[in-house]
């Protein structure tokens, strides 16, 4: 089936989730056992979006969530995610562009920096854009997944 009707079983035989994050998400308070499908079916997603890219070498990529909801105007948001991009250092596996249940005080800014900070705790993967490298360590990390992006 595609990716958006996987049952817990076929995750597991065909080896896209550990069996360890079934038992995670569904003891989570967050996501329990009735978010437990929805939740690995987009780190399954995100995943294969995010190695598709790798696979055909792009240096820079991004991946959106339809959901997004801008805080600032597109033309504010368009010119600070630009000077940002231009500001990245190349070290960066990626550019995290929310701020999902993230406590800004704990934030640290690059010295001299007001538009890149190191995150804290990230907690979701609504808006992020990602390098070559960023993307294949994401894959290291997190294939097959262990809990939800």
């Amino acid at each position: 089936g595609s990716l958006h009707e996987l049952e817990e079983r076929e995750m597991l035989e065909k080896g896209l989730i550990a069996r360890e994050a079934v038992e995670v998400m569904k003891a989570s308070a967050q996501i329990g056992p009735q978010g437990f499908l929805p939740y690995a079916r987009h780190a399954i997603k995100q995943l294969s979006v995010i190695r598709s890219a790798a696979e055909a070498n792009l240096s820079f990529f991004g991946v959106l969530e339809d959901d997004l909801m801008l805080a600032y105007p597109p033309a504010s948001i368009r010119r600070n995610v630009f000077q940002a991009l231009e500001r990245l250092p190349p070290s960066a596996d990626l550019l995290y562009l929310e701020m999902c249940f993230e406590n800004c005080s704990h934030l640290c800014y690059l010295e001299g920096e007001d538009l890149i900070a190191r995150s804290a705790s990230p907690a979701c993967s609504a808006a992020i854009l990602y390098t070559l490298k960023g993307a294949r360590r994401i894959l290291e990390l997190c294939d097959p997944v262990f809990h939800a992006i």
